[in-house]
């Protein structure tokens, strides 16, 4: 069937979503999730669809043990958010899917990441007043 835009539903530019892994491990590195956005090209709508699948695989009601990895997760989305947003010039056009995946985990663990993100504001005023 057609989607929206008139491409097929199911590809992802030339590459299907059926070529993406269905289970994708959480990433614990920098290079861990930068292999994890490359998937499927690394278009949005395959970084979108790859970090859903991270996402379902780490889900808190599969296992509390996933929170500390979506912890670490969203500490590398936030340090990635900030790496687009601080690029000459600015990638923020790469930022939707990385935005969404943040707040999916936000709605699961949401302390950790109020956390995360005081931590990446505390680091990034830190940097600011070192550069004055």
């Amino acid at each position: 069937t057609k989607g929206r835009a008139g491409k097929r539903r199911g590809t992802i530019g030339s590459a299907s979503l059926a070529a993406l892994p269905f289970v994708i491990p959480c990433p614990a590195t920098s290079s861990e999730l930068d292999a994890v956005l490359a998937l499927g090209g690394g278009g949005a709508e395959a970084v979108r669809e790859a970090l859903h699948r991270v996402l379902a695989g780490a889900h808190i009601r599969l296992r509390e043990e996933n929170r500390p990895k979506l912890a670490r997760l969203a500490v590398l989305l936030l340090r990635k958010l900030q790496a687009l947003a601080a690029a000459s010039p600015p990638r923020l056009g790469e930022t939707a899917p990385l935005a969404a995946a943040l707040r999916s985990i936000a709605a699961q663990a949401p302390l950790e990441v109020a956390q995360a993100c005081i931590d990446r504001l505390l680091a990034a005023r830190a940097q600011w007043l070192r550069l004055r």
